[in-house]
């Protein structure tokens, strides 16, 4: 089942609520909070910013490299045994998976900001969040058009 994605939503008032993306829609968004099991309904006309988090993926980068490193250095072929070519080779990819990974997911956050935007950019902003919601809603805004 597709999961919506980890949430902090800034209210105008300073609070915040943080939870998995469940829907954005006309004039709310709907967000679970899995620490005490509640969802909850949140008017958009409230919400400064929304952050979208995501998990960083360095260590599975370098367990990738790694895993690519044992392969090409444990090539049968070459009759190579363990020696510093073969350590260099697995040292060398898992540090350049790690790195490119990480660089990949180096922006963990990416913050939207609602309030005090044009009705155009808001929709666009809306519609962007909508792709991490875990449902997405066909009802549209007919006043932003």
């Amino acid at each position: 089942e597709r999961r919506g994605a980890t949430v902090e939503v800034t209210m105008t008032d300073g609070s915040k609520v943080r939870g998995e993306l469940l829907a954005v829609k006309v004039d709310a968004l709907l967000i679970y909070d899995r620490d005490s099991g509640q969802g909850r309904s949140i008017d958009l006309q409230q919400v400064n910013h929304v952050t979208l988090l995501r998990k960083l993926k360095f260590l599975t980068g370098i367990a990738i490299g790694l895993g690519v490193g044992l392969v090409v250095g444990a090539n049968p072929e070459k009759n190579v045994h363990i020696d510093n070519y073969w350590l260099r080779t697995c040292y060398t990819f898992a540090v350049i998976g790690g790195l490119l990974n990480g660089a990949v997911t180096i922006n963990a956050e990416k913050i939207i900001t609602l309030a005090g935007v044009s009705p155009q950019t808001w929709q666009k902003k809306l519609e962007w969040l909508e792709h991490y919601a875990r449902e997405q809603d066909s009802e549209k805004p007919a006043a932003l058009y």
